[in-house]
């Protein structure tokens, strides 16, 4: 299982140093380690030759600047790891990250989509934690497309399999605009999409860096902001749906149940979702309510179980 670390740079001089040292020490090594900088116009790139450009394990490759999503994409070419790591240059990987992922991901081989707990440090301190202990979510393409549902986590917590990512990166330049930071957003929701088994590991093994730079935790954006946040989410889910064929989104009525029984312990708020997107669907009522049955058969199921 070879592990690819996958650091996007932008005038991060000060930090950018911190987070490849902690790819470098972990318990666990990366097999490899390439940092894309995005056209900085700091001095990013001099130090990261200067620090480490005697290190055979890191590759360095400076591109014109057009945004995190594009650098994701000329990361991911020069790749080759089955599993790409995913890590901003403002944070930092605990020393035993990858140890801990990779062990997730053997004794959990249907696990394609992995992201874990974060500690913020720097001008707050806080955990993040999305669910209250480590679980396996199972699929989540059908979820996605009807709500737009967001399983995931910043940038730095994340790991995807190569056969998953490669379903939907490099992704085209007329996409490159609207994601020039915040791209993450594209991982989490291309990932589901794209037919991965996503799972939650409830370990602090991520410290993600809050300071006055950061383009979106807890900031008030004008209308503006918010009227392009619309645009560039509508876009890209019309790319998706054009990419994958979602065309037709009736034709999916069959997968909602198949897809709510891949959840291990679905729980009444994943069921009500459900049953809303089954209520939607231009198909006969005695198919809705025999799919929405079988849901709830299932729900009651795992209760009973646990």
């Amino acid at each position: 299982m070879k592990t690819t670390c996958l650091i996007n740079n932008y005038n991060y001089s000060k930090y950018v140093t911190e987070a490849i040292e902690s790819a470098l020490n972990q318990k666990t090594a990366f097999d490899e380690i390439i940092v894309v900088d995005d056209g900085s116009t700091d001095n990013s790139a001099e130090i990261i030759k200067a620090r480490f450009g005697t290190n055979k394990k890191i590759s360095l490759i400076s591109k014109p600047n057009q945004g995190q999503l594009s650098s994701f994409n000329t990361g991911f070419n020069a790749s080759s790891g089955d599993i790409i790591f995913f890590l901003d240059s403002d944070d930092i990987f605990e020393p035993d990250y990858l140890h801990e992922c990779i062990s997730y991901y053997k004794h959990h081989p249907k696990c394609d989509f992995l992201y874990t707990s974060v500690t913020t440090f720097g001008n707050e301190t806080r955990h993040l934690r999305p669910f209250t202990k480590s679980k396996e979510l199972g699929f989540s393409a059908i979820i996605t497309l009807f709500t737009k549902k967001w399983l995931g986590q910043p940038t730095s917590a994340i790991s995807i399999r190569r056969s998953i990512l490669q379903k939907f990166l490099p992704m085209p330049d007329d996409c490159l605009k609207n994601w020039r930071v915040r791209a993450d957003d594209c991982l989490v929701w291309g990932a589901s999409l794209a037919g991965a088994y996503k799972c939650y590991c409830d370990l602090p093994l991520v410290l993600y860096r809050i300071h006055d730079n950061n383009n979106f935790n807890r900031k008030k954006h004008d209308y503006h902001t918010r009227i392009n946040r619309v645009i560039a989410v509508n876009s890209l889910f019309e790319h998706f749906e054009n990419k994958f064929k979602f065309n037709n989104k009736d034709d999916f009525y069959k997968l909602v149940k198949a897809e709510f029984n891949t959840i291990p312990n679905p729980t009444l708020k994943d069921l009500y979702s459900y049953i809303n997107i089954v209520g939607g669907f231009r198909i006969p009522l005695g198919k809705k309510l025999e799919t929405i049955g079988s849901m709830t058969k299932t729900l009651f199921r795992t209760y009973k179980s646990t």
